[in-house]
This record gives C-alpha cells, structure tokens and sequence, in this order.
C-alpha cells in the first residue's frame, strides 16, 4: 500500500427518531466490526439526533461503507461535506471511536470553546466544511 494515501469523507445526518443509550452501543458495535473488517477507521460524533462522522482508509471501502449508510433507513439528511486524501490516518487506531455530546460533556471538554457547541448539522458547516473535521480532531484527543 506504499504510495496510496488514505482517503477520508465526513459527512453529517440526521437520526430519524432519539437513539437510546442501548441502541447507540448497537450501532457502534456493529460499525466496528465491518470497520475493521473493511480496514475503516474513523470518530462518530451524536448530539440530540444528528450524527457528525469521519471515515478513513482505502477509497473504495470507504465510499462503500458510506453508500451503505446513505441505505440506513435510521437516517435522513444525508450530506456529504468533504472528501480528500491526506498524509496518514488521523484515527489510525480507532475502528470506529464514538461520543455522545451533550452541552455538559462539551462544558467539561479540555479547552472547551462554544466551538465544542456547534450544532451537528450540515447547515453549520455549509460556508466551511472543514469545521466539521477540525470538530472530529478535537474528540480524537480526548
């Protein structure tokens, strides 16, 4: 694989209806296994119904894995707001890292900023869509 370099998509949507406590540890659990089995790797972000997500790895896997969330009937609203390679994984040991924010979490976030407020949604990021990734990085230290 010397040579290629990974390519990474964000994209945010909208959960059709609340995703409980169990259910969301469902989803995750699930996005990590076809995660690692597809080599994806990646953060998920969830605040009051709408999902803020990284994937990275090889392009075809990654376009395939968000085709097949585009399918999910759990969400609506779909908005693809980059695609780009980059140097290297940036979620390299992450298959998939999750975090339900709420406006407390944010609060108690090292270096919390009304940036960490942000709404998840692709209206918040339309003028600038690298917000959306500059919000994910911020969860990968945590």
């Amino acid at each position: 694989m010397s040579g290629v370099k990974p390519f990474f998509l964000v994209y945010a949507s909208i959960g059709n209806e609340d995703f409980s406590p169990e259910q969301l540890l469902e989803l995750l659990a699930t996005s990590r296994r076809n995660n690692e089995r597809s080599g994806i790797t990646g953060i998920l972000l969830y605040k009051e119904r709408r999902f803020l997500q990284v994937l990275e790895g090889n392009e075809a896997a990654v376009r395939e894995t968000y085709a097949r969330i585009e399918r999910d009937p759990r969400h609506r609203d779909l908005v693809l707001l980059i695609t780009d390679e980059q140097r290297e994984r940036e979620f390299a040991d992450w298959s998939m890292g999750f975090q339900e924010i709420d406006d407390k979490t944010a609060r108690q976030t090292p270096g919390f900023s009304s940036f960490l407020e942000t709404e998840l949604s692709a209206h918040a990021f339309k003028d600038d869509p690298s917000r959306a990734h500059q919000l994910l990085r911020i969860f990968r230290r945590i």
